[in-house]
């Protein structure tokens, strides 16, 4: 008795370690498993997220074993992201949602089986039907990355701190995620005219960027879809645009801009801190200009007593009527 007493004493021991040496994790549960919120192993160079979790309190199993569905954005921490090299997914993940946004060493995504909701060809990460481009991993080496035809989505910070300097889109795009390329080396990016929904901050900081054209299929330019463009000298607006978002373009390098008849707003700061915008030509459609949209340094030209020609008495720019 006393040996087996000894015995289990041992094994518990044994427990109680693994538990201490065991991931430490957040997340919210569901009926069908667990959302994992944030994920603290360490800092790893192949990280594997685990297809099931145990709670724990205090060192001791308070659960049976959660199946992991969902991750949350940025589980880790960015101590320990920036170590990360790989990511291997489990088939039991449905939903990925820029969980490793902030890995900048990340080179591929990998699963662990044969998963009913993602996929993944050349490291980069999908949904099962190659519709929604989720994730490319910031450090894959390549200078351009054709974009499959079908992709429809482009996810919320899919390309984000990418070492790409050219991506190519396919004519079945339909929509781009919030900070889908912020902070990447893009230098070149054609939209196309399937393109209907730009997210916030989608373009935030990528500061080799130097010409753009938004089609007239996307309705609204969001706020900061552009912030941070610092080299950004080219932009053409189609017709079809009817509002530009807050500090869409701020400090961009803009000289001259032509507004498309259409727009309807320019908002607050839109071109904030655009020191060499010399001119901009404004539609008389266009009914509201915020606060501080234009640089008073700016010439505006527009039709005469139209919104164009009052923003620019009451703030100081020289007007031009055309």
């Amino acid at each position: 008795m006393k040996r087996f007493c000894a015995l289990l004493l041992a094994l518990v021991m044994v427990c109680t370690v693994a538990l201490a040496a065991s991931p430490e994790w957040s997340g919210v549960g569901y009926l069908d498993g667990v959302r994992l919120q944030s994920w603290d192993e360490g800092q790893v160079r192949n990280l594997v997220i685990p297809a099931t979790v145990y709670a724990r309190a205090e060192g001791h199993i308070v659960s049976e074993e959660l199946p992991v569905t969902a991750l949350a954005p940025r589980i880790l921490s960015d101590e320990n992201a920036a170590a990360v090299v790989t990511v291997t997914l489990p088939t039991s993940v449905q939903e990925v949602d820029a969980a490793f946004s902030n890995c900048t060493a990340l080179q591929a995504y990998l699963l662990d089986g044969e998963s009913d909701c993602l996929a993944t060809t050349g490291g980069v990460l999908f949904t099962k039907d190659f519709k929604q481009l989720l994730a490319y991993p910031a450090a894959l080496e390549a200078a351009s990355y054709n974009v499959p035809d079908g992709v429809e989505v482009i996810a919320d910070d899919a390309f984000a701190n990418s070492l790409l300097k050219e991506i190519i889109l396919p004519d079945t795009l339909t929509s781009v995620g919030e900070y889908a390329f912020a902070d990447c080396a893009l230098e070149s990016i054609t939209l196309p005219d399937t393109l209907t929904s730009l997210g916030k901050y989608a373009f935030n900081n990528v500061q080799n960027l130097r010409s753009v054209t938004i089609p007239g299929t996307v309705s609204e330019i969001p706020s900061f879809c552009f912030y941070g463009c610092d080299q950004l000298e080219s932009v053409t607006i189609e017709a079809g645009v009817t509002k530009i978002g807050p500090k869409v373009f701020s400090s961009a390098k803009l000289t001259e801009l032509t507004l498309p008849d259409g727009v309807k707003e320019i908002s607050i700061n839109a071109f904030a801190d655009c020191s060499n915008l010399k001119a901009i030509h404004i539609p008389a459609s266009v009914e509201t200009i915020g606060i501080h949209a234009i640089p008073e340094a700016t010439t505006i030209y527009g039709v005469q007593d139209s919104v164009a020609w009052e923003y620019a008495v009451k703030n100081g720019c020289t007007f031009v009527a055309e």
